[in-house]
C-alpha cells in the first residue's frame, strides 16, 4: 500500500502515502456472497491454483494454497472502505498504533527522513492488517506473497496465461468490451507515458530525435532563453505590481525550468534488455522505475521530470514545479518548421514558449513560489490592479458569438487569453532584436513583421464540427482557435501598423489591452 505523490501541489516534498491494498479483486466480490461473486471467486481461485502448479507445486497443494490465499484476502477485504479517512502520523506514532507492521523497515529501506509525515488514508485497513500479521501463520503470508508475484507477472508469461489473466480481470471483473490482444499489450507498454511502468520515454526518445535534431533543439533552447531575458526586462519595467511582488515575479522567472524538445537522458536507456524474455525485461524496467520512484519519497519534488510523452502535440506549464515543457510532437509544422526564418519561428513556437511562461505569473501562477510551493506572493492591491487590467479582455471575449445564440465565456477563458496576448507581445519583442528584423528585407513579398503575424495565425488553423465546437467552448479553458488569432491580434499594435488596420475594419479596437 506504499505510494508516493511527486506532484502534490501543497507540499515541497514527495509525500509518503499508505493506502489500502492486498486484494486483486473488488472488495464486494469477497464480501457479498451471491451466485455471481461466488462464481468469480471460484474462477479466481482456480486461476491461482494453475499459477502455483506452473511453478512446481503439486495440484493438491496448489488448490490448498489458493484457498488459503483467498481466505486471507477475504479477511482483508472486509476492512476496505470506499472513503479515504486520512490520518497524518510520524514513525513513532505508527509504530505505537500498528506495532506488527514493519514501518521502520520501510523507512530504512527507502531512506525516509526521520521527520517524514506519513499520510495514512485507510486506518481501518491497517487496524485489520496489524491484527492479521499477528494471527495468520507465516506460511500463509508466504503463499500470499507468491500469489501476488505470480499475478503481477501473469500478463507477461505464456500466451495462455496472459489470456486467462485478461479474461478474468478485464472481461469478467471489469466488464471490458474488448478482446485480449498481445499486440495491444505491447502497444500499451510502448505508448502509455502515464503508466508507472512503460517504455514511452525510450520509444518517445527515438521519435523525438527523428523529428528534432540536436541543432534544432539547441536553437529552441536559445530562443527560450532569449524570450526569458525579454520577459525579465518587461517585468523590471512593470508599474502595477508592488515592489515585493515584482521581486518575487523576477525570482520566479529566473528559477523557471525550461524543458524543450526532449530530455538529455531517458530513464530506460541504460537497461540491458534481452530479445527473448519479455518477463525478465519487464522486471528490469519495473525495478528501475520502482527504485527511482521510492527513493524520491520524502525528498524535494523532481522539478526537472517530464510529464508528457514525446509525441504529444502539446506544451504546458506546471505550477507545482515552476517548469514548462514543449515536447517534440509539437515541434513540427505548423508550430515549428525546420530551417524556417526567425519571423516564422518566433511567431509560432516562440509565442507558445512565451505563452507558457506567462502562466507562471498570472492569477493562477501567483499562488506558487519559485520552487513550486503553494504561496500567494501578490498583495491585495496587486490582485485589484490585475483584475482592472484584465477585465476588458474578459469582456472582449465574452462578446464573441461562437454558434447559434451562444457567446463565449470570457471569464473562463481569461487565463488562456492573457497568455496568448502576452505570449505574442513578448515573442515579438524578442524577434525585433534579431538580425532579420533589423535588416527589414521582404521575403515572398512580406515584411518581417507581416511574416511573424502570418505564422502566428497559421499555427492555429483548425476545423470543428458543430458538436465538437459546442463541447469545446462549454468545457475548455481555451477559446476556439479562430478567436485565439483574431481576438489576440486585435489587441496587438504591430498588427495595426503592419496591415494598416483602420476603424472600419472588423478587428479594429479603439482601446488595446496591455498587461505585462
Amino acid at each position: 500500500g506504499l505510494k508516493g505523490n511527486p506532484y502534490n501541489e501543497s507540499s515541497p516534498i514527495v509525500e509518503v502515502e499508505y493506502v489500502q491494498s492486498g486484494i486483486p479483486l473488488p472488495a464486494a466480490i469477497y464480501t457479498t456472497r451471491t451466485d455471481g461473486s461466488d462464481a468469480v471467486l471460484k474462477r479466481y481461485r482456480d486461476f491461482l491454483a494453475e499459477l502455483f502448479v506452473s511453478v512446481g507445486t503439486s495440484p493438491a497443494q496448489a488448490e490448498k494454497q489458493a484457498r488459503e490465499v483467498v481466505t486471507l484476502e477475504s479477511r482483508l477485504a472486509r476492512s476496505h472502505d470506499t472513503v479515504a479517512h486520512l490520518e497524518k502520523r510520524r514513525l513513532p506514532q505508527l509504530q505505537a498504533k500498528y506495532p506488527n507492521v514493519p514501518w521502520a523497515k520501510f523507512a530504512d529501506k527507502y531512506q525516509l527522513p526521520a521527520a517524514t509525515v506519513y499520510q495514512v488514508y485507510h486506518p481501518a485497513y491497517y487496524d485489520t492488517l496489524n491484527k492479521l500479521l499477528k494471527t495468520v501463520p507465516l506460511s500463509v503470508w508466504k503463499q500470499k506473497a507468491k500469489a501476488d508475484y505470480l499475478l503481477f507477472n501473469a500478463p507477461r508469461l505464456s500466451n495462455k496465461t496472459a489470456r486467462q489473466h485478461f479474461e478474468l480481470f478485464e472481461i469478467t471483473v471489469r466488464k471490458a468490451e474488448k478482446t485480449y490482444s498481445r499486440e495491444d499489450q505491447a502497444r500499451e507498454l510502448m505508448e502509455n507515458f502515464y503508466s508507472a511502468v512503460n517504455l514511452a520515454d525510450v520509444s518517445g526518445d527515438i521519435f523525438a530525435r527523428s523529428v528534432l535534431g540536436k541543432e534544432d533543439k539547441a536553437k529552441m533552447n536559445q530562443m527560450a532563453e532569449h524570450i526569458r531575458r525579454v520577459f525579465l526586462s518587461r517585468l523590471g519595467q512593470n508599474r502595477w505590481l508592488s515592489p515585493q511582488a515584482k521581486a518575487k515575479a523576477i525570482r520566479k522567472l529566473q528559477a523557471m525550468i525550461f524543458k524543450v524538445g526532449y530530455p538529455k537522458k531517458t530513464a530506460g536507456e541504460s537497461l540491458l534488455f534481452t530479445p527473448d524474455n519479455y518477463a525478465k525485461n519487464y522486471a528490469l524496467l519495473y525495478a528501475e522505475r520502482q527504485k527511482a520512484y521510492l527513493l524520491s519519497l520524502g525528498k524535494p519534488k523532481p522539478r526537472g521530470q517530464w510529464q508528457r510523452n514525446q509525441w504529444s502535440i502539446a506544451g504546458s506549464y506546471q505550477s507545482e514545479t515552476n517548469s514548462f515543457e514543449i515536447v517534440s510532437g509539437l515541434l513540427q509544422p505548423p508550430f515549428f518548421q525546420k530551417g524556417a526564418d526567425d519571423a516564422v519561428l518566433y511567431g509560432t513556437v516562440g509565442s507558445i514558449i512565451a505563452h507558457e511562461i506567462t502562466h507562471g505569473l498570472d492569477n493562477n501562477g501567483k499562488d506558487y513560489n519559485e520552487t513550486g510551493v503553494k504561496e500567494n506572493w501578490w498583495t491585495a492591491a496587486d490582485t485589484l490592479n490585475f483584475n482592472k487590467l484584465t477585465q476588458p479582455l474578459a469582456e472582449q471575449f465574452s462578446s464573441y458569438l461562437v454558434m447559434d445564440n451562444t457567446y463565449l465565456n470570457g471569464k473562463i477563458t481569461l487565463g488562456e487569453n492573457i497568455a496568448d496576448l502576452v505570449g505574442l507581445q513578448v515573442a515579438y519583442e524578442a524577434f525585433t532584436q534579431s538580425s532579420q528584423f533589423r535588416d527589414n528585407k521582404n521575403i515572398d513579398g512580406f515584411t518581417p513583421t507581416q511574416r511573424f503575424l502570418i505564422a502566428f495565425a497559421q499555427q492555429w488553423r483548425s476545423k470543428y464540427t458543430d458538436q465538437i465546437l459546442k463541447e469545446y467552448f462549454l468545457s475548455d479553458v481555451h477559446p476556439p482557435d479562430n478567436l485565439r488569432v483574431n481576438g489576440t491580434l486585435s489587441n496587438f499594435e504591430p498588427f495595426y501598423k503592419s496591415f494598416n488596420v483602420q476603424p472600419a475594419h472588423a478587428l479594429y479596437r479603439p482601446q488595446l489591452v496591455r498587461i505585462w
